[in-house]
């Protein structure tokens, strides 16, 4: 038996609030992930990152993961008002 253990710092989003009323918008609360993501290795690197994506998280990563197509294009219109925030 083999045991492995991920000790990674926890991901701490830097200042997004250039992105505030773009996820307003959009009907997305800024709120802090209560699991760990790659990003936090960008951030840990200075590179600012953020955790966006579509569907439920709790159906993520499972056997039977799937998401609805209407979430697929509220995501795509997320992602442009995100490209054209203003900075």
């Amino acid at each position: 038996t083999q045991a492995c253990t991920l000790d990674q710092p926890p991901f701490r989003a830097a200042d997004a609030s250039w992105l505030t009323p773009t996820l307003q918008r959009h009907g997305v609360p800024a709120v802090q992930v209560d699991f760990w993501t790659e990003a936090a290795w960008w951030a840990q690197a200075g590179i600012d990152a953020v955790v966006l994506g579509p569907g439920d998280i709790s159906a993520a990563h499972a056997p039977d993961e799937s998401v609805a197509i209407d979430d697929l294009l509220w995501f795509t219109s997320l992602l442009v008002g995100v490209l054209n925030a203003p900075r």
